[in-house]
């Protein structure tokens, strides 16, 4: 059976494009997947996919994605084995996917604050220094789909106390059960403040909110991807539903 692509979604209403356009890059990897499950929002213009509802809990935004991937582990429409998507990701031209981390997940901490995702990376690496014995993890914190097994993923999570002591689900699970990957030196986030007008270079990238506001990236997209996928609703039902809502 082909592995589900899982979307963790939270519709703040600002950014549906990055959604759109991941979906329409689908069209790249369409034949490594079966269905598109969404936990969470589920947004109107959105069809054809398996929804599961979730909504945020935790202040922390670590515990939240925890709990719903938890959520499509325990769904049994959604495949044993799934891939993790972010509503960010899209990729450029045909590939196989993969898992990828770069060296050090104690390195990852010196590049923030002390806000919530350093203490969450601080958690992780504790947590897996008492679950495996070992001191040094790997850093698969990356900006591409990671895949997880259903009941490995709630095997380890059961034996962490993520709901109160936040974590980054990808490194513990990773270095937990020693997923082999490619090493990645460039991660394939794209920022705003550093973008240079031009994704033809690229296989694949994760964008930024702010990068999503930019015109002249805007209009590459459009270009790249001119046609709605199969998961979109066409414009005169999206306008029924509002009326529909306006109407509540």
């Amino acid at each position: 059976m082909k592995p589900d692509l899982v979307y963790i979604y939270s519709d703040i209403g600002l950014f549906d494009d990055e959604l759109k356009y991941s979906l329409r890059s689908l069209k790249y990897i369409k034949d490594q997947y079966r269905n598109v499950v969404i936990v969470g929002d589920k947004p109107d213009w959105i069809k054809n996919i398996i929804h599961i509802k979730a909504k945020d809990k935790y202040s922390n935004k670590q515990c939240n994605a925890i709990s719903k991937l938890a959520k499509a582990c325990r769904n049994k429409k959604v495949s044993n084995t799934f891939i993790l998507m972010n509503d960010d990701f899209i990729f450029l031209v045909p590939q196989k996917i993969e898992i990828y981390h770069k060296k050090k997940l104690s390195d990852l901490a010196s590049h923030y604050g002390r806000g919530q995702y350093y203490h969450s990376i601080k958690n992780s690496r504790k947590a897996l220094k008492d679950l495996t014995r070992r001191t040094t993890f790997k850093n698969y914190e990356l900006h591409y789909p990671f895949i997880y097994n259903k009941n490995k993923f709630l095997k380890l999570f059961s034996q962490i106390n993520w709901k109160h002591i936040p974590t980054i689900h990808r490194s513990v699970y990773g270095n937990y059960y020693m997923v082999p990957g490619k090493e990645l030196i460039k991660d394939f986030k794209v920022y705003a403040d550093t973008y240079q007008n031009g994704i033809t270079d690229q296989k694949f990238i994760s964008t930024d909110n702010q990068l999503m506001l930019n015109k002249k990236f805007k209009r590459l997209l459009k270009q790249k991807f001119p046609f709605k996928s199969k998961y979109e609703c066409n414009i005169l039902k999206k306008i029924y539903l509002f009326i529909t809502w306006r109407g509540r």
